[in-house]
């Protein structure tokens, strides 16, 4: 599904709420799987916003061990871990449906 998201927190640390909305919403294709992680030895849900043209290309680092906190309407939240240069972070993003 297409959607637009905004990130929660950055490396981790919860973002003010203002800050958070402050971003430009970053769009494309939503994929949810369940993916077996080598460094982790086991499989994880992973969350991915891919590009809506190349589903190959992610535009945001994707979301392991996700789970969905809450769905309203058109809008969503799921939270998990990314991995940037090597480090795990908590991040939660923020969606909301553009179009199925």
């Amino acid at each position: 599904m297409r959607v637009k998201v905004r990130l929660a927190r950055r490396q981790g640390v919860a973002l003010h709420r203002q800050l958070e909305l402050a971003q430009p919403p970053v769009v494309g294709e939503l994929e949810v799987t369940e993916h077996r992680d080598p460094a982790l030895g086991r499989a994880v849900t992973l969350a991915r916003l891919v590009n809506d043209k190349d589903r190959g290309v992610e535009v945001l680092p994707p979301l392991y061990d996700a789970r969905l906190l809450w769905s309203h309407e058109q809008r969503m939240h799921p939270t998990g871990f990314e991995r940037i240069d090597e480090a795990a972070y908590a991040q939660t993003w923020t969606v909301e449906v553009v179009s199925c």
